[in-house]
C-alpha cells in the first residue's frame, strides 16, 4: 500500500498471474470445444439411472404391474407342463417363478440393451430392441417409461460438466 496526496492506494502486480489466468482460460475453452470426455460421463450417468429405473420397476412412479397373461406365460417358461395342480392353485414351480417375476424383466434383454454413443457435442441414449418403444410410449401395452432422467441425475450431470470445464 502506498500514499499519494492524501489517498491510500493498493499496488497490484499482475505480471505472472495474468499469464496464468490466460492459460487457464485457454484450457477451459479447449475443454468446452472438446466435450467428449464429459459427455461420456453423462452417458454413463444416464445409463446407470435407466438401470436403476429397471431395478426399482419405475421411478418416480412405479410401472403398471404385469398382466395375468404375462405372469402365467413367464411361469410356464419353456415348459409345456401345466401351471396348475389338479387340486387347484399353482404348482410349486409356477408359484416360485410368479413370485420372482419383476415388471420388464422377462429375459433382461431390454435392460441389458440400453447403451449410449457420444458423437461430436451430443450423447445419444437408446436401445435397438424392437419392443422397447411399445413399453416406453404405451403402444398396445401399459406405458412403462424406462428411459428417463431423474432430477438427481441432472445435478450429477451438471457437476461432471463443471468439473470437466474447470479442472
Amino acid at each position: 500500500m502506498f500514499y499519494y496526496k492524501g489517498m491510500n492506494f493498493v499496488n497490484i502486480r499482475l505480471d505472472n498471474r495474468f499469464e496464468d489466468m490466460q492459460k487457464r482460460i485457454a484450457r477451459m475453452l479447449n475443454r468446452i470445444d472438446n466435450p467428449e470426455p464429459a459427455l461420456t460421463l453423462v452417458g454413463k450417468i444416464i445409463r446407470d439411472s435407466i438401470d436403476e429405473n429397471f431395478e426399482s420397476e419405475g421411478r418416480p412412479i412405479s410401472w403398471a404391474p404385469n398382466s395375468i397373461k404375462t405372469i402365467e406365460a413367464f411361469a410356464r417358461g419353456r415348459s409345456v407342463k401345466s401351471l396348475y395342480k389338479k387340486s387347484g392353485g399353482y404348482t410349486k414351480r409356477a408359484a416360485k417363478r410368479i413370485a420372482s417375476k419383476k415388471v420388464l424383466h422377462w429375459s433382461t434383454r431390454l435392460r441389458k440393451s440400453i447403451n449410449f454413443k457420444v458423437s461430436g457435442k451430443k450423447v445419444f441414449i437408446g436401445t435397438n430392441v424392437e419392443y422397447a418403444a411399445a413399453h416406453q410410449y404405451g403402444l398396445g401395452v401399459p406405458q412403462r417409461k424406462f428411459i428417463m432422467i431423474q432430477p438427481d441425475d441432472l445435478v450429477e450431470i451438471i457437476e461432471k460438466i463443471n468439473t470437466h470445464i474447470l479442472s
